[in-house]
């Protein structure tokens, strides 16, 4: 057990820890009432020493839970004492997509097919509200049950305004588009389908497309696009992959095309298509993510029909309430005066306010489907 944080957070029991990074530690925990694992995201307070590590906290925070989707990793709870934030997110079993092709060498078309389909739905979902990853990469896709997968770290997402381009560098450089590398404007989506080419391309040869033992080397090769494919690739996942790898931003094939890629009909001879977490995956419905233009940003974000609760979050560092038009923002202020287990039934949350635009919407929900927990 680590000294840094408390045996319980409220009801939540600490089982060790799952891994660490630079601005967090991730430990397992088990809710004994709702008889479930979950993974709880330590950030320690004297980490955040500055507002643009407090604004990575919290744009995360704000996306986790602005964001409603199967391929999407789920935020349940928040709690802060003097020392720590707790966030409380899904616990994935499976550890990383990284590992997982590492231990397997490369996933065959047919399950890469499976799995890839989510990795592109969840982000699709993403974009349509005007969130941009950043920071895709296999390390950063979870397993839950394989084949099923979710993606999670959204430190480094990007919101997306109307005719407005980003020009901040994050990511990994591996996966990044070259026009981040060169510290052009870019469009985060479109910086998003560079990085899922790259990431389709690992999954099936279990490599990197370009020489990463050698930065320059590596460097030119993604100004470039200059890459080989394997001879025992098929054409279509080639296809596939050159058009996301696309050095131009405006010719890469978009999100709602690859979903309709005719490769993705090979994740029905999956040998996990027939098991019971293939067939979920296979048969459930997914929301409809049309493509729509940056001009409908503003709209889609301040729609909350589709979406689990409030969606304007009061940040840990202000007591302030304003409600960004572009972005999410939650509408509850998510504090515990301590980690320790409460002996008294109540609320850990308490409400700071509610926008006018964004009145909650549950009578249709069942409360198993939202993230407030009595304790």
């Amino acid at each position: 057990m680590s000294e840094e944080i408390p045996e319980y957070i409220h009801h939540y029991k600490i089982n060790g820890v799952i891994g660490s990074g630079a601005f967090a530690t991730v430990y397992k925990a088990y809710n004994p009432e709702l008889r479930r694992l979950f993974a709880i995201k330590c950030f320690k307070k004297s980490n955040l020493k500055n507002s643009k590590e407090e604004e990575t906290f919290q744009r995360e925070i704000d996306t986790m839970a602005y964001m409603d989707h199967p391929g999407l990793v789920k935020l349940h709870n928040i709690f802060e004492d003097e020392n720590n934030f707790y966030l409380v997110l899904d616990y994935c079993a499976g550890g990383e997509l990284f590992d997982y092709i590492l231990k397997k060498k490369r996933l065959d078309e047919h399950t890469a097919a499976l799995v890839f389909k989510q990795i592109v739905s969840a982000i699709s979902y993403c974009h349509s509200f005007g969130i941009a990853h950043r920071d895709l990469k296999p390390e950063n896709i979870l397993i839950d049950k394989f084949p099923k997968v979710m993606i999670s770290d959204f430190g480094l997402c990007g919101y997306l305004k109307e005719s407005t381009l980003m020009s901040t560098f994050v990511g990994s450089p591996i996966y990044t588009a070259p026009e981040c590398l060169q510290n052009q404007e870019y469009d985060g989506r479109l910086s998003d389908i560079w990085s899922l080419g790259v990431i389709l391309f690992g999954m099936v040869t279990g490599e990197h497309p370009w020489k990463t033992n050698n930065t320059a080397i590596m460097l030119k090769q993604i100004y470039n696009a200059d890459f080989t494919y394997p001879s025992y690739l098929s054409n279509d996942v080639k296809e596939l992959i050159g058009s996301m790898l696309k050095v131009d931003p405006l010719e890469r094939k978009s999100l709602e095309n690859i979903l309709k890629n005719d490769w993705f009909d090979n994740e029905k001879k999956s040998p996990f298509s027939t098991s019971m977490v293939g067939k979920k995956l296979l048969t459930r419905e997914e929301p409809e993510v049309p493509e729509i233009q940056m001009s409908a940003l503003a709209e889609q974000s301040r729609c909350a029909s589709k979406l689990r609760f409030d969606h304007n979050i009061v940040s840990p560092f202000t007591n302030d309430f304003s409600p960004r038009m572009y972005q999410p923002h939650l509408v509850m202020k998510l504090k515990c005066d301590s980690p320790k287990p409460l002996c008294a039934k109540q609320s850990v949350f308490k409400k700071a306010g509610t926008s006018l635009s964004m009145q909650r919407q549950m009578s249709s929900l069942s409360k198993s489907a939202y993230s407030f927990i009595e304790l």
